[in-house]
């Protein structure tokens, strides 16, 4: 409690700052007679958007009022707001009392959980995460609303089919396959390792990588049938990440354990994956441990921002084409499909051990000839805590363009570099 004020009239209140950690709640204040004698109190606020109730009246001797102080309006730009409650006996001015909050950043959806995959279905618009406690996440991230599956074991990677009907979810050394959006039990199988990478692909079969060995093989499961095996034809580095090319047909492994990386090409066949040829270079124009295709099939782009041709005649295929501008790595590469643009995340804290305080960005290219067309540098997360804002540096995991290619979805973990503390949330960036 503050000191109170000399003479026959004496208020107090038990805070003299309030401080508010969401928009929407409602905090007490109590306002305390000292005096053996009745005082005429009011309490008046100076901004029409914090409302306080009652705001007046006759308090007893030694008594105590409880008064209800909420904001009615805190804006969107993410800066600290403080206002000021004038208590008054009488006419004199008993206490200022501060009242603080710190503004929601506009389009970011904080989240309880820690996200440890995530997915994206553009036919209903909704993001599918795997969180940390066996929960399987629907997210509306327009309507920032929230439906939760309870998984029997818990989860690490997800993939989800075309029509966003049925989705895999790996575990540790098994998968399970879900129909959308009930989270019903299909089927589940065991494999013979721990999970690294898995992609369930467009002809009902699964396949999955190795997160054990140094050496190992592509692993095959048919979903409607009862082939599992590995794809003994081809060893390959574990820990390989998979991309399908839009056909259906071919797959890419890129490695992510060996230096120099490389990636790998498979033909399907009959559901089984069969090694072609790994690409020419050997630390020359490094892959990164990532790829994705362009709309057409004909190119496909590295993490470390290289383009590569892909054919059908070896002699032309996974050849080195040119490079984004930039240098910084890619969180995720996404072509654009009603657009000719290519949406980008690049962070420079990818697979870093120590962090840099630089901002990931959101860029935009031009698919024709990669030049940059938009660059935003993504805002710091921003909370209040004990009283006093806290900035914390994000990392963006996963990242997702709707249908209508007009906003993106980007999954942030937060990390407060005092404490090593995380928290979670969805920023949606409009595309102008």
């Amino acid at each position: 409690m503050g000191e109170s004020l000399e003479g026959p009239d004496r208020l107090d209140v038990s805070h003299n700052v309030l401080v508010f950690e969401d928009p929407d709640e409602t905090k007490k204040l109590q306002i305390i007679n000292t005096s053996n004698y009745p005082v005429n109190w009011s309490l008046e606020s100076l901004s029409e958007d914090v409302l306080v109730s009652p705001f007046g009246g006759i308090l007893a001797a030694n008594g105590v009022q409880e008064v209800d102080v909420r904001w009615l309006s805190v804006g969107s730009d993410g800066a600290l707001r403080s206002e000021l409650l004038i208590l008054k006996s009488g006419n004199t001015v008993a206490r200022e009392i501060e009242v603080r909050i710190l503004a929601p950043q506009a389009g970011r959806w904080m989240l309880e959980d820690e996200i440890l995959d995530a997915v994206y279905d553009p036919n209903l618009n909704r993001i599918w995460a795997l969180a940390s406690n066996r929960r399987l996440l629907m997210m509306d991230p327009d309507g920032k609303n929230l439906q939760t599956i309870v998984l029997e074991i818990q989860g690490s990677k997800l993939s989800i089919d075309a029509t966003g009907n049925r989705i895999l979810v790996g575990h540790e050394s098994a998968f399970s396959y879900l129909e959308l959006p009930t989270g019903q039990l299909i089927q589940r199988k065991s494999v013979p390792f721990p999970i690294h990478d898995l992609l369930l692909g467009s002809n009902d079969w699964v396949y999955i990588t190795d997160s054990q060995q140094q050496h190992s093989h592509i692993y095959a499961v048919n979903l409607q049938g009862s082939e599992a095996d590995y794809a003994y034809n081809a060893r390959i580095y574990s820990n390989a990440n998979i991309s399908m090319h839009p056909s259906g047909e071919y797959l890419l492994l890129a490695s992510t354990s060996t230096m120099p990386d490389d990636v790998y090409k498979f033909k399907i066949e009959g559901g089984w994956p069969r090694l072609l040829y790994d690409s020419p270079y050997h630390g020359d124009h490094r892959f990164g441990g990532k790829v994705w295709f362009d709309r057409t099939g004909t190119r496909f782009f590295t993490r470390t921002g290289n383009v590569h041709q892909f054919s059908e005649e070896q002699v032309w295929d996974l050849r080195y084409v040119t490079k984004f501008p930039g240098s910084t790595p890619f969180v995720t590469v996404i072509p654009g499909k009603r657009k000719p643009l290519i949406y980008t995340v690049r962070d420079e804290n990818i697979d870093r051990m120590f962090l840099s305080n630089i901002q990931p960005s959101f860029t935009v290219f031009n698919a024709s000839d990669y030049r940059q067309e938009l660059n935003v540098t993504l805002p710091r997360q921003s909370r209040m805590v004990n009283g006093e804002v806290q900035y914390y540096h994000t990392e963006i995991p996963f990242a997702f363009v709707n249908s209508q290619e007009d906003k993106m979805y980007l999954i942030e973990k937060g990390r407060n570099q005092e404490n090593n503390r995380f928290s979670w949330s969805i920023l949606t960036v409009p595309i102008n």
